[in-house]
Parts: structure tokens; C-alpha cells; sequence
């Protein structure tokens, strides 16, 4: 009779082998992980615009189906629109149905509340302007157009959002420098 006599060998890495393979995957993840910092800033930036542009847009689509007042403000506690004039806290849009500027509460309710990207970045305006007003017409009540600077740190690169008086806004790159 005549017996089967094959090999049978255990198949495995050697210790070569799983070095290589190591080594392999440091290399890798070492040049996945800055990128990856790219990523979370680049995020971070459009989250941040469209954060605010989306707040703007609301409050004068409130202003023109409501034939009321909006403002969008800065606010530190997304309830009020005291105690700051930095956007980078974050903002509050609300019906300003009595004119005024104020949110004064009810029937004056806080339409959106945005969180703004505290210390991970800066959001800051022309001038010293810590609220914007849309007039029923959805057009902005000031003189001229206003600027919103948006700059995430670390990146050299960052966003300006200009809204003109008859409401559009446009958005467009921006040197932080490296901020």
C-alpha cells in the first residue's frame, strides 16, 4: 500500500516578513496623518462658512416671508446678543418685530442659534459690527456692504463672506497667514 506522503507545513509570516510589513504601515500612517490635519482645518473652515452663511440666509428669508425685521447677531450664549463683539462664539438669528435691535422675548423668539468655532478658530467683521439687520424688503439695513472674516488655526488659508446690502452674499478665499 502506499501511503500519501505530502508535506503538510504550517503556513505563517516570519518574523522578516511581519517587519517588513510593520514598517510598511509606519511609513504609511506617517504620511496619512498630516494630511489628515489638512482634512479636519479644511472641515473645520467650511463648517465654520457655511455656519454663517446659512444664519444670514435664513434671517433674510424670515425677513422677506414675514414682512419683519430679522437680526443676526454675536452672541456668547446663543440666547442673547449681549455680552460680545466677536462672532467667533458664536451668533443668534431672531425676528426683530418690534425694531428695536433687542431680543426682547416673546413674540421676538431666537429663530437659529450657531456655535462658532470659539478657540479653534476666529470669525470677525468690518468694523466693530456685532449684528446685522434685513429689512422686510430682505435687503440689509447699513450703508454698505459688510465683511465676515473666517480663519481657522493653523491654516494659511480662510474665507471672507461679503454680504452686500441688497442681502447676497459671496464667498471668497482668504490669507489668514498661517493664523
Amino acid at each position: 500500500m502506499h501511503k500519501d506522503t505530502k508535506r503538510h507545513s504550517c503556513r505563517g509570516m516570519t518574523l522578516i516578513e511581519l517587519l517588513t510589513a510593520l514598517v510598511i504601515g509606519a511609513l504609511l500612517l506617517s504620511l496619512a496623518v498630516p494630511t489628515f490635519h489638512v482634512f479636519v482645518r479644511s472641515n473645520r473652515l467650511s463648517t465654520a462658512t457655511n455656519d454663517l452663511v446659512t444664519a444670514l440666509t435664513l434671517a433674510r428669508s424670515v425677513a422677506v416671508a414675514r414682512s419683519v425685521p430679522v437680526r443676526v447677531c454675536a452672541s456668547t450664549n446663543q440666547t442673547s446678543c449681549a455680552g460680545t463683539e466677536s462672532w467667533t462664539e458664536g451668533l443668534v438669528v431672531f425676528n426683530d418685530d418690534d425694531g428695536d435691535g433687542v431680543l426682547d422675548g416673546a413674540p421676538e423668539g431666537v429663530l437659529e442659534a450657531v456655535l462658532g468655532p470659539q478657540s479653534r478658530g476666529e470669525i470677525s467683521a468690518t468694523g466693530s459690527t456685532t449684528a446685522v439687520s434685513f429689512t422686510p424688503l430682505g435687503t440689509v439695513a447699513a450703508a454698505t456692504a459688510l465683511q465676515f472674516f473666517i480663519c481657522i488655526d493653523g491654516s494659511d488659508t480662510g474665507r471672507r463672506v461679503t454680504l452686500a446690502v441688497g442681502g447676497h452674499t459671496v464667498v471668497a478665499e482668504l490669507d489668514c497667514g498661517g493664523s
